[in-house]
Formats: C-alpha cells, sequence, structure tokens
C-alpha cells in the first residue's frame, strides 16, 4: 500500500494493538502501582525504539 507518508499509516494501525495490549496487561496483573509503572514503562521504551526504527525506515523508502 503506497501512500503519501507511510510512517503515519504504520502508526495508525499499530496504536490500537498497542492500546489493546497495555489494557490486557492492566487488567491481567494485580493492580498496584508497580506493575502499573512496569507495564507503562516497558509499552513506552518498546513502541519508541520500534516505531523510531521503523518509521526512519519507511521514510526513506
Amino acid at each position: 500500500m503506497k501512500t503519501e507518508n507511510p510512517a503515519m499509516l504504520f502508526l495508525v494501525i499499530n496504536i490500537f494493538k498497542d492500546i489493546i495490549w497495555v489494557g490486557y496487561w492492566l487488567i491481567k496483573l494485580e493492580a498496584n502501582q508497580t506493575n502499573f509503572l512496569f507495564i507503562i514503562g516497558a509499552f513506552l521504551v518498546t513502541s519508541f525504539a520500534l516505531y523510531f526504527k521503523v518509521i526512519r525506515l519507511l521514510n526513506r523508502s
């Protein structure tokens, strides 16, 4: 699928998956501050690392 901005298309498609992933683990794990901070931290670090690399590659092509 060719669009004017493939990076934005990638973000739109994957943001819903990421929100579902965070929601699932927040419900699944015991509700306390440590688990919440761990899940949010892991989500932010992995998302930033993945999205940064993929968006750079998409914008180059």
